[in-house]
């Protein structure tokens, strides 16, 4: 793990992605070797230095600069604040609210907040939507659980992974949409709606006109368009 917060840093600091490419097992070589020790002992010769003769290695006489990869602890901070430059601060707020609000909840059940777990995020949404939050706030409160796996150095959480948790949304969506909560229903502009514009513009004069004129580019224009 310390080795993916220093590719983080990396990746971060210099704008580079780097992604993964599947390579047939019997088209990589490379692993083979390293099961069997061969590279390494190509690489690390027991001896410090070898002669070139020797195929692999240090060429004799060469010193050997390589060293063992040591993560500095200064480094930590510096992931860290790179990560968090990531989002803006207006995020980074909502985040920690939400954070707060869940380490809470695991106190009062006696429950260690990280790793998050399917069986602690699901009664968890649960709670939340009985406080009345709507599944576009439970998406905040996931996206600051999965920052908070991802500052702790843990694995991102793949929320599409837990199948009971995508359930779980999508019977409360349906609710909602039962209950009347998604809000009013916009019907769309028929002709008698412009008919009945029409004739109480009727008597307007000149305004009257021009409100008409506009309604009838907006019906004839934007509105059926869309």
């Amino acid at each position: 793990m310390p080795l993916l917060r220093c590719l983080a840093l990396v990746e971060a600091t210099l704008s580079l992605s780097v992604r993964a490419v599947h390579i047939k097992g019997v088209d990589y070589e490379i692993a083979d070797d390293l099961s069997r020790d061969r590279m390494v002992k190509a690489l690390f010769h027991a001896g410090g230095g070898c002669s070139t003769s020797g195929g692999a290695g240090i060429p004799a006489g060469t010193a050997d600069h390589r060293q063992p990869l040591v993560v500095r602890a200064g480094l930590e901070a510096d992931v860290d604040a790179a990560i968090n430059r990531s989002i803006s601060e207006r995020t980074r707020r909502r985040y920690a609210a939400a954070w707060e609000r869940y380490r809470t909840w695991c106190e009062g059940l006696e429950e260690d907040p990280l790793p998050v777990t399917e069986e602690k995020i699901v009664p968890y949404v649960m709670s939340l939507a009985k406080d009345g939050q709507k599944d576009g706030a439970v998406k905040y409160h996931l996206a600051a659980l999965r920052m908070a796996h991802i500052m702790a150095g843990l694995r991102a959480l793949v929320w599409s992974e837990m199948g009971r948790l995508g359930q779980l949304r999508k019977g409360l969506i349906q609710k909602s949409m039962v209950d009347g909560e998604k809000g009013l229903v916009r019907n769309p502009i028929r002709w008698f709606h412009m008919q009945t514009l029409r004739e109480a513009w009727r008597g307007d004069g000149d305004r009257g006109c021009m409100l008409w004129a506009a309604a009838c580019m907006c019906f004839f224009g934007c509105l059926r368009a869309g």
